[in-house]
């Protein structure tokens, strides 16, 4: 064999090996960690980097911290959880009901914080809390949207509405936790009516209508929804459709805090784009007929985790 040849079939080799190395790492970060608790999970929640899991039941009998386990609470009847979220220097793990009482513990061993209560006015029909663990709203008849700071409890704004029709409405935050909003649906339950505002300034920042709203992504005037029939659909808040699945199986929806990522929860994860719904990654899941009960992304959006019943899934999706 020629020196050239020699060569040729040695960069060959090497390249070979290099595509092995890659396509190793690749498949390496794509195999999930797996957590097995005692009880199913309905809520979930990450730390900025990924590296902490927080994980709760739907009858808040239970709070699972990564780094104290699972820690029971007295027993007693409790209202369902509607959030739960690291505080921004993940020093705490927030959850809050619909009627906005706080439930905090330390993510560093799992022990129960005292914080004190919100100092709400009038009923909580609703209530809120931001992915970023630091604000949660309130929504009372006759008084509107009031947002709360955490730990302190301090009332940092309020939304008054002049509505007369308390029912069936629900609050929420963007991903970013920049965004409060509120959605009336009417009398046919089906079409919502949107509101979107500042959490900082207060502002308006945009008004439509949805069909079974999952989600509002910033800058605030893109509404996730579903339509009757079952399809996901991306529309403008004039009701313009960016894009839509028609055929999904969507249990479960999360984005990331940059509203640049969705994850879409049914017997396996998918990972898409927002900007066109391409399907990035799917994310597979042998539980056989168990389905997604909740995701929840990291803040940086290097992991992504995924309950199906007692089992919680962390992928690393990227290093």
């Amino acid at each position: 064999m020629s020196r050239s040849r020699r060569i040729v079939v040695a960069l060959f080799g090497l390249l070979g090996v290099a595509l092995a190395v890659c396509a190793g790492l690749v498949w390496e970060s794509f195999q999930p960690t797996v957590v097995e608790l005692p009880d199913p999970v309905s809520d979930l929640a990450l730390s900025s980097d990924g590296t902490s899991i927080a994980a709760c039941g739907s009858d808040s009998a239970w709070i699972y911290t990564s780094a104290g386990g699972v820690r029971r609470s007295p027993p007693g009847r409790r209202p369902q959880r509607v959030g739960l979220a690291f505080s921004p220097d993940d020093a705490l793990v927030v959850s809050v009901d619909y009627r906005g009482a706080l439930e905090p513990w330390s993510a560093r061993d799992g022990s129960p914080v005292a914080l004190p209560p919100l100092p709400t006015h009038g009923e909580v029909r609703r209530s809120a809390l931001s992915p970023r663990g630091d604000l949660v709203a309130t929504l009372s008849p006759g008084v509107g949207i009031e947002l709360w700071a955490l730990p302190s409890g301090t009332l940092t704004r309020a939304i008054t509405d002049p509505s007369t029709s308390w029912s069936n409405r629900y609050i929420g935050f963007s991903p970013s936790g920049n965004l409060v909003y509120e959605v009336h649906y009417g009398g046919s339950g089906m079409d919502g009516h949107v509101r979107v505002w500042s959490v900082r300034g207060g502002r308006l920042v945009s008004e439509g209508e949805a069909q079974y709203l999952d989600a509002v992504l910033d800058p605030g005037d893109l509404y996730l929804s579903r339509t009757f029939s079952g399809p996901l659909v991306l529309q403008s808040a004039s009701g313009q459709d960016k894009w839509s699945l028609e055929s999904v199986d969507a249990k479960i929806v999360a984005c990331s805090r940059d509203s640049e990522r969705l994850a879409i929860g049914g017997r396996d994860v998918e990972l898409r784009s927002t900007a066109n719904r391409e399907l990035l990654r799917r994310l597979e899941v042998h539980e056989g007929s168990a389905c997604c009960t909740a995701l929840a992304f990291s803040a940086d959006r290097s992991r992504l985790a995924a309950a199906f019943g007692r089992r919680i899934y962390v992928w690393r999706l990227r290093r």
